[in-house]
């Protein structure tokens, strides 16, 4: 019996110790399954990691590159801004220079355009009294022409004496020449002319305009507005009228120079005739010695 017993017991022995070799052969097997998927996941990663480290040395190298060309264009940017800086600078000095260049120019064009006023005016004051028939001398600009309001008061009334008629028409132009001074009467109006400039023009609608044309005709219509023109050309602001250095000889304002000219050129025979007159007298003088 315990000889049965213990051949049971050997061969349990037996049955569990080949059950555990084959379990152990088969836990070498998985742990060699495993260990070669370990590998091949290693080497996986292994390769996944190159590459990764390849893609991060391009990476890098672009990143340097990108460093190198910022870093060059920065150079290149301070380069032109230090040049942008330097021209500046001169353009600043050039424009210091010219500014100071056209505050000289500036006095000497009022220095010159004062003497011009000046020497305009001496000669408007010293043809003032020249010859009605000159060619060049002075005109007095919106002085209101009295003849056609003679002329319109004569045909208008029956009264025949001229000193009557004269008083007449003396009033009717010293009222107009009120209402030529009166700055509350604006008879202009705004208009563009054929090059898109605005001017301004006599308003031709305005009433009392329109009243006086039909009241003593074209002729005092064009005498009133020729010196309403007269007046919004050359003293618009007080509205009085001005002497001007003029051209009779055709009908605009002269230049200095014309004025100069006719001058000169009438002081030359005076000059001769002088010169003349002092010869004769010297050779009287010498036929009354001998």
């Amino acid at each position: 019996m315990s000889a049965y017993s213990e051949g049971i017991d050997i061969g349990k022995l037996r049955h569990n110790a080949h059950v555990h070799i084959e379990k152990v052969f088969l836990e070498l097997e998985q742990s060699e399954a495993q260990k070669k998927e370990l590998k091949k996941n290693l080497e996986q990663s292994e390769m996944q990691l190159q590459i990764l480290n390849e893609k991060a040395a391009i990476e890098t190298n672009k990143a340097n590159e990108l460093v190198s060309w910022l870093t060059e264009e920065r150079k290149k940017w301070e380069r032109e801004k230090h040049k942008l800086q330097e021209r500046l600078k001169e353009k600043e000095d050039e424009l210091a220079s010219s500014q100071a260049f056209n505050q000289v120019l500036t006095v000497k064009l009022n220095e010159h355009n004062a003497e011009m006023h000046k020497a305009r005016h001496s000669l408007i004051m010293g043809l003032k009294e020249s010859a009605s028939n000159a060619s060049i001398g002075v005109k007095i600009m919106a002085d209101l022409d009295t003849k056609p309001f003679i002329d319109a008061t004569q045909r208008m009334t029956s009264i025949n004496f001229s000193e009557r008629v004269s008083d007449k028409a003396m009033e009717v132009g010293s009222l107009w020449e009120e209402n030529l001074r009166d700055p509350s009467w604006h008879p202009f109006k705004i208009i563009m002319d054929e090059e898109g400039k605005t001017k301004e023009v006599i308003d031709e609608e305005d009433e009392k305009l329109k009243n006086l044309k039909t009241a003593f005709g074209d002729e005092v219509y064009e005498a009133v507005t020729t010196a309403l023109a007269e007046l919004s050309e050359y003293n618009p602001t007080s509205r009085y009228p001005m002497l001007e250095l003029w051209n009779f000889k055709d009908g605009r304002k002269a230049s200095l120079a014309e004025g100069v000219s006719y001058i000169v050129n009438h002081w030359k025979p005076r000059k001769r005739r002088s010169t003349d007159q002092c010869s004769n007298e010297q050779n009287k003088r010498s036929d009354w010695k001998t």
